[in-house]
């Protein structure tokens, strides 16, 4: 009887072709099989950028809570996360638990509040790798409200940049000027950039919620979104779509495009900026999501009219519901429909009812688990 010859894999193709396609969780294990290996997942760029690509493919939704730490959203739970932040920062004693600010291709921006030194910490590192680096803040008096990050993959390593928005002067009643402090991994320190903006003056004029979309960072502002393009550090302002003025929307990413989402009358439109006008791309209807998951509305909606005894269809309900859009990314969306909170995956068609205390409005952000390392880094003093 002969012996059965067994198909032989060569290295190359299980270091760049296999590995690459597991999830962060289990390369991370994967490191302690031999040195080989654990040099090829932490120290190989190219092997680094072919996970962080492939990871992208499916992001999930980071939402910002009230809670120590954010809430993930994903088709796979299994394979997206990381360890606590609060046991990630054991050395400093701090008065509130971290938060996160920014994130960009696994790269997250924390901040908090030292108790011994008194003053915010800003931190820009890989969760996962628990890879920190300690940052001088932008202001010395002022509170940090939104900070916008770009993470940029280079054939030497993978550096980036921070952004913060910040008012100069009005140079009148009705104009303001809008500067930027800009951070380089190269630099590691704060510079205010030569771009200004010119804009409509507002009292409440702090940009708290940053899109990121390939290294382009926006921030909502009246009737425009004001850019800053981290790598060419340009600066400008994009108009928004007209429906705005008429019912409530939300500027976010949507599928790797800066995006713009309404809700009225029970359907969900979904604008996107394609470099030179904005074009409707989806038209999102609450009662096409609950034919998709009607079990799962009917438990939470369906009622019985006890007049005449009949039960009131889904649908009815649902016309006459207020939808309001909490936060969308990575091709997830969070709305309320009648005070129930619910998260809807885009690509699945799935939704699922997630708990009140789990969400801030305004604070989902795209992250995918990934094992790129900063590198040309200075860190602060």
């Amino acid at each position: 009887m002969k012996n059965a010859r067994w198909p032989c894999i060569s290295d190359d193709l299980i270091a760049y072709r296999i590995l690459p396609c597991l999830p962060t969780k289990d390369l991370v294990r994967l490191q302690c099989v031999s040195k080989s290996w654990r040099s090829l997942i932490l120290n190989d760029p190219y092997f680094a950028r072919l996970q962080v690509a492939h990871a992208r493919s499916r992001p999930a939704l980071l939402v910002i809570t009230d809670k120590p730490e954010p809430s993930l959203y994903t088709a796979d739970p299994n394979s997206v996360g990381f360890p606590k932040l609060c046991k990630q920062f054991d050395d400093q004693r701090y008065w509130h638990p971290p938060k996160i600010m920014a994130s960009c291709k696994g790269i997250i921006c924390v901040s908090l509040v030292s108790l011994s030194w008194d003053r915010m910490l800003l931190y820009v590192g890989n969760p996962v790798l628990n890879n920190w680096i300690l940052l001088p803040p932008p202001f010395d008096d002022d509170p940090i409200v939104s900070i916008g990050l770009a993470v940029n993959e280079m054939e030497s390593g993978v550096g980036y940049k921070l952004a913060v928005p910040f008012r100069r002067y009005d140079s009148d009643e009705l104009v303001m000027e809008v500067s930027f402090k800009v951070l380089a991994s190269a630099k590691g320190s704060w510079e205010i950039s030569k771009e200004k903006v010119l804009t409509y003056s507002s009292p409440f004029w702090s940009f708290r919620y940053v899109t990121n979309v390939e290294g382009t960072l926006f921030w909502e502002h009246h009737e425009k979104a004001i850019w800053f393009d981290a790598k060419e550090e340009r600066c400008g302002t994009l108009s928004l779509p007209s429906q705005f003025k008429y019912c409530k929307h939300r500027l976010g990413e949507w599928n790797g495009h800066l995006s713009f989402m309404t809700t009225e009358n029970g359907e969900i439109s979904i604008w996107s900026w394609n470099k030179s006008c904005w074009s409707k791309k989806l038209l999102l209807t609450i009662e096409a999501v609950a034919r998709e998951n009607f079990h799962f509305f009917a438990s939470l909606g369906l009622r019985m009219n006890l007049r005449n005894r009949k039960s009131e269809s889904l649908e009815a309900i649902l016309r006459r519901s207020t939808v309001d859009i909490l936060t969308f990314a990575a091709n997830f969306i969070i709305f309320e429909v009648n005070e129930k909170r619910i998260c809807y995956d885009a690509i699945t068609g799935k939704a699922w009812r997630i708990s009140k205390n789990s969400i801030n409005r305004k604070s989902g952000l795209s992250y995918v688990n990934s094992l790129l390392k900063l590198t040309n880094t200075r860190v602060a003093e």
